[in-house]
């Protein structure tokens, strides 16, 4: 099935407009070779694989064997050891709160109620003067089992104001002065103690006022680097498209309105989440999005039948009515339209409210639309076919699961062990049809694609998909929702919006592979490379990451660059210690390789050797395992069994002497349909 053209809009001219990209040029005709592309097409992935792709502009001409490649005269680019994918999509993220995170106190990770407090004392120390923004803070992992108080606050950084967000990003801990700038009596969410005074913790509504106080001291160019840092992280990772969750308690409307206008690395479509179904078309953004029908589980706001060990059961935001006024509105406009919701109450709420929508403008009309339930964490089992019949789109956030899940942790602690491992129920809702597009929520987690990936195929419940599945559901499910259908697969004919490993996705582990290139639109929006002291531009071997920093392709010019005198495996490691020596594979090697940057070549680029000659390929080595399984040993131009005892078998290619891996037909590779393509 061939998605169709909906009223969510196509590529290129979408509600909320596409960045525009400004790293390198636009491309050519371009032909590039790797060890293996992967479609993701919604053909099986089987052998033999395509190898190759020709771009032309902004959209791929044909894939295929590059022994079939049509006759053209464009540049041939080798990427050795690399493979191409589509580029990933983030489906929700808060872009602006992620590029501030990099400056700003990231309490993630952090064990204990005293030791963030410590780190509120340094880095109130390091920065005097200034805010202290912090997040990330998790009290579920910490032994005291509680948020700072404000006056512990005060202690650590005395006459700062600090800002602490939780994790979730629906609370948040405050300072004294700030607490006293906010009108608390007017607020809700407001913790207090016994004795009615409040305790420097907020939720929801308060927790929202305390950000847009102490945000509103940031400059107009502070956001503006904000929002660069978070799309060239992104473009880093092999993320060519970003969906930005704007919402009036969490940013402004001026920056949405700023994601919106583009002029950076990557594509950001903007939603923004007011209950007025007018209200974001009104200025050219996406209607709802991570509009809050519930909170979340970690703040006990997230609106749940069974309730919480401490008493409540959460909150729904909003009545019956103005949410099904919000999707009959929508869908009546033609619009796909996003909304919050994390606890069985609240996306019973928005199942309800999208069958009255069906019931006013028909069912086939909500299908167009491709609304999306953001979240999705604890649906009952009705409520996915009840999904899958109107074509929602399940946008959802596998790292959470990796996170909160399991015994022990967050939701097994709020609901206990087995409601727990039925959460994030990935697996369900794919074979009942619903689409999948996944993305982070960063900042509450971060930005990760190749972790969304194993967190989806390793669900601590259990419910987890196939990792070709994963992949599908983060490249490619995101743009089902958004309306893109110009865009996605590497399919001849559609947008070149791609990302260069250096390594096979399938085999082995995804969080080891570097993002080599990401291409949007045909343009360069990363390479892996950096200024040289002259400022000429040059890109990095993929294959020996960081130990051999001197690997350079420069540019018009011939520059040498030695490699540092110290080992490196292709694959990322350490050297090994029975290496062969030869072919660039000795410790002391002064190797460096022509990783060309995709998709730009031109005839004055060269590269060069660390002796000054021109070199044109990188002769890899690939690590192989001994056929007792009990040790490696390395060989120049081999590939064999990968980490984890991969047995799927190796066949050489007929072209170049480089492996082509052959794809098992047992079934294993993944669902009958795609995840993202289902419904």
């Amino acid at each position: 099935m061939t998605p169709g053209v909906t009223a969510g809009g196509t590529a290129g001219v979408t509600a909320g407009g596409t960045a525009g990209v400004t790293a390198g040029g636009t491309a050519g005709r371009t032909l590039l070779v790797a060890d293996g592309v992967l479609p993701l097409d919604g053909e099986p992935v089987g052998d033999p694989l395509p190898r190759a792709l020709l771009l032309d502009g902004d959209r791929i001409a044909w894939v295929g064997d590059p022994a079939d490649a049509p006759a053209t005269d464009a540049p041939r680019v080798d990427l050795d050891g690399c493979w191409i994918t589509p580029a990933f999509v983030d489906a929700h993220v808060h872009g602006t709160a992620t590029g501030l995170a990099a400056t700003g106190l990231d309490l993630d990770g952090v064990g204990s109620l005293a030791a963030a407090l410590a780190a509120v004392r340094r880095h109130a120390a390091d920065r005097p003067g200034r805010v202290v923004r912090g997040l990330r803070w998790d009290d579920s992992t910490w032994p005291e089992r509680r948020p700072p108080t404000a006056r512990e606050l005060e202690a650590a950084a005395p006459g700062r104001p600090v800002l602490l967000l939780r994790v979730d990003g629906h609370s948040c801990v405050v300072d004294p002065g700030t607490l006293a700038r906010l009108p608390l009596a007017r607020l809700a969410g407001v913790d207090r103690d016994a004795a009615g005074e409040p305790t420097g913790w907020l939720l929801e509504e308060a927790s929202q006022a305390a950000r847009r106080l102490v945000d509103g001291a940031l400059s107009a160019a502070d956001l503006a680097a904000a929002r660069r840092a978070a799309a060239e992280a992104a473009a880093g990772l092999g993320i060519a498209s970003l969906h930005e969750m704007g919402h009036p308690g969490l940013s402004s409307l001026d920056d949405a309105l700023a994601w919106a206008a583009g002029g950076l690395p990557v594509e950001v479509l903007v939603w923004w989440a007011e209950l007025d179904a007018g209200a974001g078309p009104r200025h050219g953004l996406r209607p709802g999005g991570d509009l809050f029908l519930d909170g979340s589980v970690g703040s006990g706001t997230a609106a749940v039948a069974q309730g919480y060990p401490g008493g409540g059961t959460g909150e729904l935001f909003h009545d019956d009515d103005a949410v099904t006024a919000f999707f009959v509105g929508c869908t009546g406009s033609g619009r796909g339209a996003g909304v919050h919701a994390i606890g069985d109450r609240a996306i019973d709420q928005a199942v309800r409210a999208l069958e009255r929508a069906a019931e006013e403008h028909g069912a086939e009309a909500v299908r167009r639309c491709r609304h999306r339930i953001e979240h999705l964490e604890l649906p009952r089992p009705d409520h996915l076919g009840r999904l899958a019949r109107l074509g929602v789109v399940a946008s959802v956030q596998p790292a959470f699961d990796d996170r909160w899940g399991g015994e022990g942790r967050l939701y097994a602690q709020a609901f206990g062990g087995a409601t727990a491992r039925a959460m994030n129920p990935l697996a369900p809702l794919a074979a009942a049809g619903v689409a999948l597009a996944f993305g982070s929520d960063s900042t509450v987690t971060p930005l990760d694609p190749w972790g969304g990936v194993v967190a989806a195929e390793e669900h601590r419940g259990g419910l987890g998909i196939a990792r070709v599945d994963a992949l599908r559901a983060h490249t490619l499910g995101g743009r089902w929702a958004a309306g893109q259908d110009d865009v996605g697969p590497l399919r001849p004919g559609l947008r070149a919006d791609l990302a260069v490993w250096d390594g096979d996705p399938l085999v082995g582990a995804p969080r080891r592979l570097r993002c080599a290139g990401t291409g949007v639109a045909g343009r360069v929006a990363h390479h892996a490379g950096a200024l040289g002291a002259a400022g000429i531009p040059k890109v990095v071997c993929p294959a020996a990451s960081h130990r051999l920093r001197g690997c350079a392709r420069v540019w018009r010019r011939v520059t040498v660059l030695a490699g540092p005198r110290s080992g490196c495996d292709a694959s990322g490691g350490p050297p090994h210690p029975r290496r062969r020596a030869g072919r660039g594979g000795h410790p002391e090697s002064r190797l460096t390789c022509c990783f060309a940057p995709f998709p730009l070549v031109s005839a004055g680029m060269a590269a060069v050797d660390g002796d000054g000659g021109t070199a044109y390929g990188l002769r890899r080595l690939r690590r192989r395992r001994t056929s007792a399984g009990d040790g490696t040993h390395d060989e120049p131009g081999r590939s064999g069994l990968r980490e984890g005892g991969d047995r799927r078998l190796v066949v050489p290619s007929r072209e170049r002497g480089r492996p082509r891996p052959h794809r098992p037909t047992d079934g294993r590779e993944g669902l009958a349909q795609p995840a993202w393509k289902q419904g």
